[in-house]
């Protein structure tokens, strides 16, 4: 979400909105609606923000983007938006005139599916590799980021493990990404 105000004490016609979108986005689209009286703005768009807004005091245009993060060898997604105030007005905070969003990337990363045993000696091996966490049913979305896939360990409810008080373990797989992001996936 962008939000473009005009807290000072006149009224912006053309102030320009530009937020040119990482290489790493992908089937963008967004959507802009104002607030308080705000005018001329486009309404909607695909790829590129780059528009012009008119703001009467106290009024906003709020851009809503939607994307698709592309998983390419960057870890970080980075998103600048500026509005440029047009030639003739002051403004008396230049410095809230650029918004930087950073956002970590993580590929899609789902554990095993659960298993059901009906004794403890019949609880299968924990992946310890990649290769045995796809193997087991483990699945990672595509992806150039480097990554690695872990066993953290395994937690259970302390049952004794047959039908009257059934053990259930919930197994942790850890997705650790090159830029020292991690998410974690269990198996139950």
């Amino acid at each position: 979400t962008i939000v473009v105000a005009n807290k000072g004490f006149d009224r912006v016609n053309g102030a320009r909105v530009t937020d040119i979108l990482s290489p790493s986005l992908f089937n963008v689209s967004w959507t802009a609606a104002g607030v308080e009286g705000a005018t001329n703005f486009i309404a909607s768009g695909s790829g590129d923000l780059n528009t012009t807004v008119d703001l009467p005091v106290y009024s906003s245009v709020i851009f809503t983007v939607q994307a698709t993060i592309g998983y390419g060898p960057e870890c970080l997604v980075t998103n600048i938006a500026t509005v440029a105030v047009p030639a003739g007005l002051d403004d008396i905070n230049p410095e809230d005139n650029i918004a930087i969003d950073v956002d970590h990337v993580v590929p899609p990363f789902v554990a095993p599916p659960d298993v059901l045993v009906s004794c403890t000696n019949l609880v299968p091996v924990a992946a310890t590799n990649l290769a045995g966490f796809i193997a087991s049913g483990g699945a990672l979305g595509d992806t150039a980021v480097p990554y690695i896939v872990t066993y953290v360990g395994d937690s259970d409810n302390g049952g004794a493990g047959c039908p009257a008080n059934p053990l259930i373990i919930a197994r942790t797989y850890r997705l650790t990404t090159g830029c020292g992001d991690f998410a974690d996936a269990i198996q139950t």
